[in-house]
C-alpha cells in the first residue's frame, strides 16, 4: 500500500496526475479492507491534490467530503493541517490570493502554537516553511509589505536545514525573486529566479519551473528570446494538464467499459426497461404541464435537454464535421488546422477552466495553442458566438448540469453558484443566467427543488 502511496505522490510532483490517481486508488481499496484511517486521510488527501489539479470538480468535492468525516471523526493537529493546507492550496489553484491568504494565516498560526506547547515533532523549520508560502501568497495579491515581514524571518528559521531536505527551498528562491522584482531590483530578481529553476529542475519540479516562468513573464525582465522560451514553458503546462485530463477520462470510460460488460444480461434488461419507463413518464409529465406558466414550460425544456444529454452513450469527443459551405476565400485556415483547432476547443468544453474568475481570452488562445484570429474564427464559424457569450453560455450550462445532477447544490446561496461559475458578482450571474436559459437562477431552483420533492 506504502509504495502505491509514494509512487502516486511522486507521479503528481512530475505533473503525471492522471498516473498518480490509479496508484492512489489501488492504495486506497487496500487500505479500505484494513481500516487504516491515517493512512486512508492521506491517500484522498493527494488523491483531493491531483482533482484540483485537473479541475475535475465532482471527484474533488467527493474526496474533499471523505476528508472532512474523517477530520470531524478523529481530532488530530496533523489532519487538521492537512485539511487547511488543502483549502490554501484550492484556492491558490483558482488564483483566489484573498482566500488562499487566510488559510495560509491559519496554518502559521497553527504551527506556531504547537511550537508553543512543544507539541511533538514540531520544530521551528515547519514554522519556516509556512512563512515562505504565506510569503507567496501574499506577493500574489500585491501585498509587498506583509510578504517581506513574514519573508525576513525565513532563514533564521530554516538555519542548519541541509539543502537535501529544505523541500521548499526553491519556492523560497523563487518568493526572493519576486520581492527582489517588486523592488525594481531586476538584476539580483533574476538571479534568485534563476536558483530557483536550476532546483526545480534538478528536482524535477515541472509545476515550480512553470511558477517561475509566468513570474518572470510578469514583471517583463527578461529578455525576448527567453519571454519566448517561458511563454512555451507555460502553454507546455497548460497543455499538459489538459493531456492528462484526457488520460483519466480515457482511463475512467476503460474501467466503466469493463464493468458494463460484467452485468448479466437479465440486469441489463431491466435497466433499459426502468430507463425506458422513466422516460415514458417524464414524457408524460410535460405532455401534462404544457398548459402552466412559461417559468414551468421553459423548466421542463430545460429538464428535457439535461435528460437527453444524461443518456448519450458517446466514448470519444464527438467528432463534428468541418463545415463545407465555407468559401474558399472566407476560410481563413487549411481544413486540416480547423480539424484540429474544433478537436482542441471540444476538449476545453469537457474541462472546467473556464469557471475560474480570471479566465480571458488570452487563456483561452493558450489552452488551444492558437492565435486570436483563429480563435475568434473557430468559436464563431461553430458556436455562433463571440468569446464573451461562448464563455457565459459554457459557465451557465456548467452550473444548470451541477445543479440537476447534485441535489445537495440546491441548498447553496447563489451567490455561492455565481463564484463557482466564474462570475464576478450575484447580479451579474443573475443577469447572464436569465439571459441563457430564459428564467432565473432562483425560479430554476424552485422548479427543480419541487420536482425533486415531486420524485
Amino acid at each position: 500500500m506504502k509504495s502505491f502511496l509514494r509512487m502516486g505522490d511522486a507521479k503528481c510532483k512530475s505533473m503525471q496526475y492522471s498516473e498518480s490517481i490509479q496508484y492512489l486508488k489501488k492504495a486506497n481499496d487496500l487500505v479500505n479492507k484494513c481500516d487504516l484511517t491515517y493512512d486512508y486521510f492521506n491517500i484522498n488527501f493527494f488523491l483531493l491534490l491531483n482533482y484540483q489539479e485537473l479541475d475535475l470538480n465532482t471527484e474533488a468535492n467527493e474526496t474533499w467530503n471523505k476528508l472532512l468525516k474523517i477530520s470531524r471523526k478523529i481530532q488530530d493537529p496533523s489532519i487538521e493541517f492537512s485539511m487547511m493546507q488543502a483549502r490554501a492550496l484550492y484556492y491558490e489553484k483558482r488564483r483566489d490570493y484573498s482566500n488562499a491568504i487566510i488559510y495560509r494565516k491559519m496554518i502559521t498560526d497553527f504551527v506556531e502554537k504547537l511550537l508553543k506547547s512543544n507539541y511533538p515533532d514540531t520544530n521551528r523549520f515547519e514554522l519556516g516553511l509556512a512563512y515562505i508560502q504565506l510569503s507567496y501568497v501574499y506577493l500574489k495579491d500585491d501585498k509587498l509589505k506583509e510578504a517581506k515581514f513574514y519573508f525576513d524571518q525565513v532563514p533564521a528559521l530554516v538555519k542548519g536545514v541541509p539543502k537535501e531536505d529544505h523541500y521548499l527551498l526553491d519556492l523560497q528562491y523563487l518568493v526572493k525573486g519576486m520581492i527582489y522584482a517588486e523592488n525594481g531590483q531586476t538584476i539580483e530578481a533574476n538571479k534568485w529566479f534563476d536558483e530557483s529553476l536550476y532546483l526545480a529542475n534538478e528536482r524535477k519540479y515541472p509545476a515550480t519551473i512553470a511558477k517561475v516562468s509566468e513570474e518572470k513573464l510578469h514583471y517583463g525582465i527578461d529578455s525576448k528570446a527567453e519571454r519566448q522560451k517561458n511563454l512555451d514553458i507555460v502553454k507546455q503546462t497548460n497543455q499538459g494538464k489538459l493531456n492528462e485530463s484526457g488520460k483519466y477520462y480515457i482511463s475512467e470510460f476503460d474501467k466503466n467499459k469493463r464493468e458494463n460488460h460484467a452485468i448479466n444480461t437479465k440486469f441489463s434488461k431491466l435497466i433499459i426497461f426502468t430507463s425506458l419507463l422513466l422516460f415514458l413518464i417524464f414524457f408524460l409529465l410535460i405532455m401534462h404541464r404544457r398548459n402552466k406558466k412559461r417559468i414551468e414550460r421553459r423548466f421542463e425544456e430545460i429538464i428535457s435537454t439535461l435528460q437527453n444529454k444524461s443518456e448519450e452513450k458517446d466514448i470519444d469527443l464527438p467528432q463534428e464535421v468541418i463545415k463545407k459551405n465555407v468559401s474558399h476565400t472566407s476560410r481563413i485556415m487549411s481544413v486540416k488546422t480547423e480539424k484540429e483547432l474544433l478537436i482542441k476547443l471540444q476538449l476545453f468544453e469537457k474541462g472546467t477552466a473556464y469557471t475560474s474568475k480570471n479566465f480571458t481570452f488570452s487563456n483561452f488562445i493558450s489552452l488551444l495553442e492558437t492565435n486570436s484570429k483563429y480563435a475568434n474564427y473557430i468559436i464563431k464559424e461553430y458556436r455562433q458566438k463571440n468569446f464573451n457569450d461562448y464563455l457565459n453560455d459554457l459557465r451557465i450550462k456548467y452550473i444548470v448540469e451541477k445543479l440537476y445532477n447534485n441535489p445537495e447544490y440546491l441548498n447553496y446561496k447563489i451567490s455561492y453558484l455565481a463564484d463557482m461559475s466564474g462570475f464576478s458578482s450575484h447580479s451579474r450571474f443573475t443577469q447572464i443566467f436569465k439571459k441563457v436559459v430564459n428564467i432565473s437562477p432562483s425560479q430554476f431552483i424552485h422548479e427543480l427543488s419541487n420536482k425533486h420533492k415531486l420524485n
